[in-house]
């Protein structure tokens, strides 16, 4: 019976964590822009190095761009920083280190660096 009972909470929480995952947004969905897949595999494939801090600053960028590229409503932080780290498939830092990051002004530059970088993209994406 207590094994009877075991598998069936296995078996539950197996469908759980499969129905969480197939209500799980993408990377690419959390974007806005015509072909938000094209340009997720860009931003992939032109960011190979960031993590924490720059990641962060990149975020930033995409939510400041006209019009914006990302927008992320309260409570979406966890969700969209496993979907960024599956989507990218690699360490892009941790949680605290991407949303916990302030921008000061010594941060201009390297601002600047990122809104050229996505430009970029997008202009290749038109």
């Amino acid at each position: 019976m207590e094994k009877q009972k075991a598998t069936a909470i296995t078996d539950t929480q197996k469908e759980n964590t499969s129905k969480k995952n197939a209500n799980t947004k993408t990377f690419d969905k959390y974007l806005l822009h015509k072909d938000s897949t094209q340009l997720a595999n860009a931003v992939r494939e032109n960011f190979t190095t960031e993590k924490g801090k720059s990641i962060y600053i990149l975020m930033e960028v995409m939510k400041t761009s006209n019009p914006p590229l990302l927008t992320l409503a309260r409570g979406e932080g966890v969700a969209f920083y496993e979907a960024m780290q599956v989507f990218f498939g690699r360490n892009i830092g941790t949680y605290n280190s991407i949303f916990n990051y302030t921008i000061s002004g010594n941060d201009s530059e390297a601002m600047e660096s990122m809104k050229t970088r996505l430009n970029f993209i997008l202009e290749q994406l038109k």
